[in-house]
């Protein structure tokens, strides 16, 4: 760290006291995200736990010109966390409160440290969700890193990806302004929508310190289906064809044989220290919930596989030809369905 940096630093040890890190543990984790992008160390790593905490870091770093680099789980793909200039990284992983639960309204407010899957649970109680799934990063993804990266997942087919919930937020801007954008009421047209560009702009235009979501009703059932097709035009025209006709679909996921292949080998791998031998897999709802199910039900689902797929194949990822096997979890049971041939076709997953 140069002078400025140091400066910087000791500014912010006197006001965020010993949230303020430049441990070579803590800078090699703010390096990096879930991306295989170069991994870039910063000179500190900062945690705010309010709004207040934020503008003080924003301001004495935009007073030193210092970059400030916004990071939530770091759970991206797209390699925005990467402090790719120095500087500061501000982990906002600490600002986890579930700040109100309003049911009649339908919203909750959060601040952005709260983790999709846990806000979920809080949520159950009062029979809603919010529906945009991050898909396998479910249990570490935040709220903030989801609004800033606008993530979506396969149930955007019905409930659209996380910019169509953010009602409002207090951000803060790279001078340290505070604004509070968007309102509570579903309908407005008053002005610019300057909260749809904040959503999905990776912390380059503001950071969000306070969230208000636009919830759902959690589906009192759910049916999943595996289907195979011969191409993907095929494919794409019945998904069209299912929700013109007025099926409730809220997911689509489709997947051809080598891309069932690679994700086949990656699970085995994943699950190899468990003792859980992997054929194949029609990755229709391959998300981190399907591997807690997995390891909870592991005696079930060793035998379920073994059932459902040629004895002469277990155990070899490259012959998909044989046969698939389909799995879902449905809340606290884990099932398996039936085995579909995948042989050389497209295959598309339904829910």
């Amino acid at each position: 760290m140069g002078d400025i940096a140091t400066a910087v630093v000791s500014a912010l040890e006197g006001a965020l006291r010993d949230r303020v890190s430049t441990r070579p543990a803590d800078l090699d984790a703010a390096a990096h995200d879930a991306s295989s992008l170069p991994g870039a160390r910063p000179g500190a790593v900062v945690w705010p736990l309010s709004t207040d905490d934020v503008v003080a870091v924003v301001k004495l770093c935009a007073e030193h010109a210092v970059p400030l680099t916004a990071r939530g789980a770091g759970s991206s793909l797209e390699g925005n966390p990467i402090p790719i200039h120095g500087g500061i990284v501000l982990d906002c992983s600490r600002m986890a409160e579930v700040i109100a639960v309003r049911p009649e309204d339908l919203q909750v407010d959060v601040q952005p440290g709260v983790v999709y899957a846990a806000l979920n649970r809080q949520l159950r109680a009062h029979a809603l969700f919010f529906p945009p799934s991050p898909g396998g990063s479910a249990d570490v993804a935040t709220i903030g890193g989801m609004v800033a990266n606008n993530a979506s997942g396969i149930f955007s087919v019905k409930y659209g990806g996380t910019r169509d919930h953010v009602r409002a937020a207090t951000v803060v801007t790279g001078a340290g302004e505070v604004l509070r954008l968007g309102n509570r009421a579903r309908k407005s047209a008053s002005g610019y929508h300057l909260l749809g560009l904040v959503v999905g702009s990776e912390g380059t235009l503001a950071i969000a310190t306070e969230l208000t979501l636009a919830l759902s009703g959690l589906p009192q059932a759910r049916r999943q289906g595996g289907f195979r097709f011969p191409d993907a035009g095929a494919a794409a025209r019945a998904t069209t064809d299912l929700i013109r006709f007025g099926f409730d679909v809220a997911a689509v996921y489709a997947a051809t044989k080598g891309g069932v292949v690679q994700l086949t080998r990656s699970l085995a791998a994943a699950w190899a220290k468990d003792n859980i031998q992997v054929n194949c897999i029609l990755p229709g709802w391959i998300n981190t919930e399907l591997t807690q199910g997995a390891r909870r039900f592991r005696p079930q689902l060793h035998t379920d596989v073994e059932t459902r797929t040629p004895a002469n194949r277990w155990g070899n990822p490259e012959d998909l030809a044989g046969a698939a096997v389909f799995f879902c979890s449905k809340a606290s049971d884990f099932v398996t369905g039936t085995a579909l041939p995948v042989d050389g076709g497209f295959s598309s997953s339904m829910f």
